[in-house]
C-alpha cells in the first residue's frame, strides 16, 4: 500500500514520469496519484521539474542555443543594471530636467573624448589661469607696517 510519504520520495526521485520508477513500485503509484489530489499535485510539480532539467540538457547539447542563452541573460543584467543606475541618478538629481541634460552631455563626452587628452586639457586651462592671475595687479595695497612685518616673518627674523 502506498501512502503520501513513500509517493513524495519516490516522486522526488524518480520524477514525473512512472516508467522511471521501480516496476514493482509503478502499479501502487497509478492508483494512488488517482485517488489523491495531493499525489496529482506532487506529479504535476515533478512533470514541471522534469521538463526544465530536459531543457537544460538540451541546451547543454546545443553550443548556439547556450551562446543565445548566455546573451540573453547578459542583456537582461545589464538592462537591470542601467535601470539601477537610473534610478539612483534620478533620485540624486531630483529628476530634475537640468540635472538630465547635464548627465546626457556628460555621458556624450564620456562616449567620445579620451580622457588623458581632457586631462591634459584641464591642466593646460588651469596653468594658464595661474599666469593670468600671477600677472594681473592685485586690486589691494599693503601698508608699510605689514609689509614690514611679513618680510621679517619670511627672512626668519620672528615678529
Amino acid at each position: 500500500m502506498m501512502d503520501i510519504q513513500r509517493f513524495t520520495s519516490l516522486a522526488g526521485t524518480y520524477g514525473a514520469a512512472f516508467e522511471r520508477w521501480p516496476e514493482e513500485e509503478r502499479l501502487a503509484a497509478r492508483a494512488f496519484v488517482e485517488h489523491s489530489a495531493e499525489a496529482q499535485r506532487l506529479i504535476a510539480d515533478e512533470r514541471l521539474l522534469d521538463e526544465v532539467i530536459e531543457r537544460g540538457l538540451r541546451l547543454r547539447t546545443n553550443d548556439q542555443a547556450v551562446s543565445e542563452a548566455a546573451g540573453r541573460v547578459a542583456l537582461g543584467v545589464m538592462n537591470t543594471i542601467r535601470a539601477n543606475e537610473a534610478g539612483k541618478r534620478a533620485r540624486h538629481t531630483g529628476g530634475s530636467r537640468l540635472w538630465q541634460r547635464l548627465d546626457v552631455v556628460r555621458s556624450f563626452v564620456a562616449r567620445h573624448i579620451e580622457w588623458r587628452y581632457a586631462t591634459l586639457g584641464l591642466c593646460m586651462v588651469s596653468g594658464l589661469g595661474g599666469i593670468w592671475l600671477g600677472l594681473e595687479r592685485p586690486d589691494h595695497v599693503i601698508d608699510g607696517v605689514t609689509m614690514a612685518m611679513l618680510n621679517a616673518a619670511l627672512s626668519g627674523g620672528g615678529l
